[in-house]
């Protein structure tokens, strides 16, 4: 798992074979869902590029699931000044098009990944596309 540190932007990525702190962050979006009174959509981002595996990804589009998350996004890492993490691949389209498979085969509502997807990316479409 990969984590950003640092104030504002990210100074500092670290690979963490530790999945705590993103199982919590999972089981708090299950949680709103559990407390709210009206149906809520839930929604994560993954952002790669940066050092992680594909199969990492999809380890944590599973995890997200099992948490109820209903949409997620994923796209390519950008680095946004040489003072911040340097990419450390280029994610090929083919392999967003696979991360977008896997995806809808885990059940998520939603499965936007490409690129230049962010976690606003077409956020209405999202909402539809999850059914709510």
């Amino acid at each position: 798992m990969l984590w950003a540190l640092g104030g504002g932007l990210a100074s500092a990525v670290v690979v963490s074979e530790d999945h705590g702190h993103s199982v919590e962050a999972h089981r708090l979006l299950g949680r709103a869902k559990e407390l709210a009174r009206y149906r809520v959509l839930t929604k994560s981002g993954i952002i790669v590029g940066l050092g992680e595996t594909n199969e990492e990804v999809v380890e944590t589009m599973a995890d997200l699931r099992e948490h109820g998350v209903d949409v997620v996004t994923i796209g390519q890492y950008l680095q946004p000044s040489p003072k911040h993490a340097a990419i450390d691949r280029w994610v090929h389209p083919d392999e967003f098009r696979w991360f977008r498979e896997q995806g809808e085969a885990l059940g998520f509502g939603s499965v936007f990944a490409g690129p230049l997807v962010r976690s606003s990316y077409h956020a209405w479409e999202q909402v539809q596309a999850a059914g709510v």
